[in-house]
């Protein structure tokens, strides 16, 4: 991967962040010392949307989308006053407010092996940190324009430093590419901000369907939101019977009715940056 030096690209932290309302890492950061940045077209881009596992003596992941894409890069030196969490939780703050859907996320051991990360996937030898002390998130971010994503790797190394990449992928195609989040990712997402807006595809329900088996304690609302045209109550109806059929979808894959109710709010609870038209899994 070709890098440049900031002086080069003095402006690519405001374009970066373009699809990102108000997402500057400095802003979220001060102090930061911006390393490396760089920008390629039409590149060949391997998102990873799991951990490395070691198979046969090789590292593999088993899951990952290789997609044709613009990418915008930047590696950053982190100010030490700063914490891995305190990086962690303000930046999953940040894009939830930003209406951005974690696909998948992993923290520290879970995350494997740090020097898979820093030379295999990102070749940037400062990110190669303590396995326990890491982090990875893949964003999708919800924009009008086709498909984008961001994605973040922190790691903490032996002397404390701490070191981020951030990557800006934006899909090639104007087609839309939905990707389902991990069973693990949907609780963990759930537990830290109380709802997931769930994407209506089938590997999406099944993978609710499986997070919310693998937690039988586990009690949620499934709720249908209904902005289109109509009277209030028409769009409550609608938005009722949309919520009602992604439940039995639900328990079709194996979570229980008693864990489950559904409700339709038609276009009474709007969040700002989401669908109008969603569903969304929230916390009872």
């Amino acid at each position: 991967m070709i890098r440049y030096s900031l002086l080069l690209v003095v402006l690519l932290p405001h374009f970066v962040w373009a699809e990102v309302p108000a997402l500057s890492f400095n802003s979220l950061f001060p102090g930061s010392r911006e390393m490396y940045a760089s920008s390629m077209q039409n590149e060949r881009y391997r998102l990873i949307l799991s951990a490395p596992k070691k198979i046969n003596s090789r590292w593999q992941f088993d899951r990952e989308e290789r997609i044709d894409s613009t990418v915008i890069a930047a590696t950053y030196e982190l100010n030490s006053s700063f914490s891995l969490e305190d990086v962690t939780t303000t930046m999953d703050r940040h894009m939830n407010s930003a209406a951005a859907r974690t696909v998948f996320l992993c923290d520290g051991l879970d995350c494997g092996s740090s020097n898979v990360w820093a030379n295999e996937v990102f070749e940037v030898k400062q990110l190669y940190g303590l396995d326990q002390y890491q982090a990875y998130r893949v964003w999708d971010l919800n924009t009008k324009q086709g498909t984008s994503f961001l994605v973040a790797y922190i790691a903490q190394r032996g002397n404390g430093r701490l070191y981020a990449q951030v990557e800006q992928v934006r899909l090639a195609s104007a087609t839309r590419l939905h990707l389902h989040a991990s069973p693990k990712t949907l609780l963990q997402t759930l537990a830290a901000h109380k709802f997931y807006v769930a994407a209506q595809i089938p590997e999406e329900i099944e993978a609710v369907a499986r997070a919310l088996a693998s937690r039988p304690t586990l009690k949620v609302y499934v709720v249908g939101h209904d902005a289109g045209r109509g009277d209030l109550e028409s769009l409550k109806v609608s938005s009722l019977e949309m919520a009602q059929k992604f439940a039995e979808q639900l328990v079709l894959g194996g979570a229980r009715e008693s864990q489950i109710i559904a409700q339709g709010v038609g276009p009474l609870a709007p969040r700002q940056g989401f669908a109008p038209d969603r569903i969304e899994i929230v916390l009872r």
